[in-house]
């Protein structure tokens, strides 16, 4: 399987490459990474699963909203809680649980998948998404995400005849950009420190 990733401020986009098959499969894995708290899966028809993971680590309660849409139906879905695998379970909670969705696929096609997140909802979890990829224009997504960045890199310019030196330096660059994180939706909103949920009215929300 071939994967691609690209992305928009507030959504990611996925291109996987298939082989033939009667089960190609994606799993959404909400156990990855720190501790999961709580999590939520809803499998809300045949291209699409909404949910939430609430976690801890550096950040003592990060929450992310997701929406997941699928470029194609897909033929099977079931959840995953502490292991246990629920073929066609639509819904659960815990702080253990997977999705997996399967296709049938021919020789090298193409299936994709958007994603929208939000600290604050589902509801803007989707409003990101629907904002900011209302289509499936990968290629357009990658040339956007690259010129955002060459505007950025291209603030400062240097010179050597070491390219190991340049891209030494630009890796730095590219790294001192990645913080502070866009912290809102489209619609203004954000959870602030104290974890409610604000409106913004004429300032820009990050944080670390």
């Amino acid at each position: 399987v071939k994967v691609e990733l690209t992305a928009t401020k507030r959504t990611g986009l996925h291109k996987y490459t298939f082989p033939k098959s009667s089960s190609s499969n994606i799993i959404l894995d909400l156990t990855h990474r720190d501790l999961a708290k709580q999590s939520e899966i809803n499998i809300t028809g045949n291209n699409e699963i909404t949910g939430f993971r609430l976690s801890t680590a550096w950040a003592k309660n990060q929450y992310v909203y997701f929406v997941i849409q699928f470029s194609k139906p897909f033929v099977r879905s079931g959840i995953v809680k502490a292991n246990v695998v629920s073929a066609n379970a639509k819904h659960d909670t815990g702080s253990f649980l997977k999705a997996f969705v399967s296709f049938e696929t021919t020789e090298g096609e193409v299936i994709y998948a958007k994603v929208g997140i939000s600290a604050v909802s589902i509801d803007g979890a989707r409003k990101n998404l629907e904002a900011e990829q209302p289509g499936w224009e990968f290629d357009k997504i990658v040339a956007d995400a690259k010129a955002a960045w060459n505007t950025e890199l291209s603030k400062i310019e240097v010179e050597s005849k070491d390219n190991s030196v340049m891209r030494t330096f630009y890796s730095a660059m590219y790294h001192a950009m990645t913080p502070p994180n866009l912290y809102q939706d489209v619609d203004g909103k954000y959870r602030g420190r104290d974890l409610q949920v604000h409106q913004t009215k004429d300032f820009t929300y990050y944080t670390v």
